[in-house]
């Protein structure tokens, strides 16, 4: 078996994290298709007028003339990988780079996996014509939430839940950490974030005089959202080194989400040993358990506010979820989730 993984590094991932480590653990690699190509720069300097039809807009999503480079490239790549008989073409990002490619006529012994991320809310917000959706051989979703979604779109038996992953070798605890003298948050990202209830909750934490430390990590355009409040720390463009140093520093990961399927942060976190604590929304239990963090209602500052100074109180139970945290983040590191998503690459070849 052959595979070639198709997709574009997102720009603000760090180098372990992202849905793209996944090829570093397949066992059965095969080219994985880039951008920088001829075909790639022809199509740069097209105008846009020309390619536009190409890009499927009644469809919607994310697709730009760099992700049409690659599906041409798959289109003349398809005949020369006869030799190799049976060869999968996964694309790692479906909202993004998959429209045409379900809809090659020749594809032989070849496959064609699409990856989807996006919670129902925000796919058909994103997707609106379906149809190329269903000529995928098998969709592989993030969240056990998005199953029923796509099993309507594509009738068929042929939608699969393979779990995020994550590089437990790299986010790992610290072996020499120390216990904090200021209880201290670390908060992750912006995307389907409830930024909104982590304001509120340092707002009611600075009123009680918990003198706990928000550490936020995120966009700089994102800081003003946070402007004025006291005991916040806003970070952005840390190395991989210092995204993994605010993890381990942390006493847990304030995480309130708006939806999900799979987070990125949530896995660091826990690969980490931190506590999380969360709402529950979209795929979160498909990751996060009641023995490694504080799931609370969307809306409801509460639950994890009393989280927050209940994990203050007691170091030992802090600790015992951050070990339970670990234990969960060991369940999805990227080997055993390769090794799941061999076994989808095998039912349909």
């Amino acid at each position: 078996m052959r595979v070639i993984y198709v997709y574009k590094r997102i720009p603000h991932h760090a180098t372990h994290s992202g849905y793209d480590q996944l090829p570093k653990y397949v066992p059965s690699k095969g080219l994985n298709l880039s951008v920088g190509n001829i075909i790639a720069k022809a199509i740069e300097v097209l105008p846009e007028k020309h390619v536009k039809p190409w890009f499927m807009p009644q469809a919607g999503g994310w697709y730009k003339k760099e992700f049409l480079a690659q599906e041409i490239q798959i289109v003349l790549g398809i005949p020369f990988h006869i030799p190799f008989n049976k060869t999968i073409y996964h694309y790692l990002y479906g909202e993004d780079s998959f429209r045409w490619g379900g809809f090659i006529p020749y594809k032989f012994n070849s496959k064609i996996v699409a990856t989807f991320h996006q919670p129902p809310s925000v796919f058909n917000e994103v997707i609106k014509d379906k149809t190329f959706i269903t000529k995928a051989d098998a969709i592989v979703v993030c969240g056990t939430n998005q199953m029923e979604c796509f099993e309507e779109i594509t009738g068929r038996n042929n939608v699969y839940f393979v779990p995020h992953g994550i590089d437990t070798n790299f986010f790992s605890p610290s072996e020499t950490q120390k216990r904090n003298a200021q209880f201290n948050t670390v908060s992750v990202g912006w995307w389907l974030r409830d930024n909104d209830m982590i304001k509120r909750i340092i707002m009611q934490s600075n009123k009680l005089s918990l003198g706990i430390k928000f550490n936020i990590i995120t966009f700089p355009n994102y800081f003003d959202h946070y402007k004025g409040l006291e005991n916040v720390n806003l970070l952005t463009g840390l190395s991989d080194e210092d995204l993994r140093n605010k993890y381990r520093e942390a006493d847990v990961l304030l995480l309130p989400l708006k939806d999900s399927t799979a987070n990125n942060a949530i896995l660091e976190a826990m690969s980490c040993g931190k506590p999380v604590l969360t709402t529950d929304v979209g795929g979160v239990r498909d990751y996060v358990t009641d023995k490694c963090g504080i799931i609370g209602e969307p809306d409801k500052d509460e639950v994890l506010i009393e989280g927050l100074r209940y994990l203050m109180k007691d170091f030992s139970a802090k600790e015992q979820i951050g070990v339970e945290a670990r234990k969960r983040a060991l369940e999805f590191d990227w080997r055993r989730v390769a090794v799941a998503m061999m076994n989808v690459y095998k039912q349909i070849i």
